[in-house]
């Protein structure tokens, strides 16, 4: 089963039925770390990192309206980043992610470039939001983040 807009892959999740002998500790270990991405952080800190640039356009209401489409389009693609829209003067921009390194924003960056739907998506350096999790002393970066 693949995306209607860009025809990436969408993974179907699969339930599975354990008996009830099994230890309760790993059952909770492993919904704990299987939904550890999507369970909200204490706190976020900001650190120097790197996002995806999907789109940068001119000041006019058309640049802005492509800047929201892109950001459409990447919400129903990639609905696992964190996306930014906003204007930066002089021109609309579009970021997507939130990634510690470049190496990690660049696996995004080809799987957009093989969809061929943001041919100008570029690797940018800047400040992202990386979440400080309540049983964790060091900052853990979970996809997407």
């Amino acid at each position: 089963m693949g995306c209607d807009a860009c025809g990436k892959a969408v993974a179907t999740p699969v339930v599975t039925v354990t008996p009830v002998s099994h230890q309760v500790q790993q059952v909770q270990d492993t919904v704990t770390t299987m939904w550890m991405p999507f369970m909200p952080a204490v706190k976020k800190v900001r650190v120097t990192g790197y996002r995806v640039q999907v789109y940068a356009g001119g000041n006019t209401r058309n640049a802005k309206s492509k800047a929201y489409q892109a950001e459409a389009l990447m919400r129903r693609c990639y609905p696992e980043y964190a996306i930014y829209t906003r204007f930066v003067n002089p021109r609309w921009i579009c970021h997507v992610g939130d990634f510690r390194t470049r190496e990690e924003a660049a696996v995004l960056l080809s799987e957009l470039r093989e969809t061929k739907k943001f041919p100008e998506a570029i690797i940018v350096k800047c400040k992202v939001n990386v979440p400080l999790w309540e049983d964790s002393t060091t900052i853990s970066t979970p996809i997407g983040y």
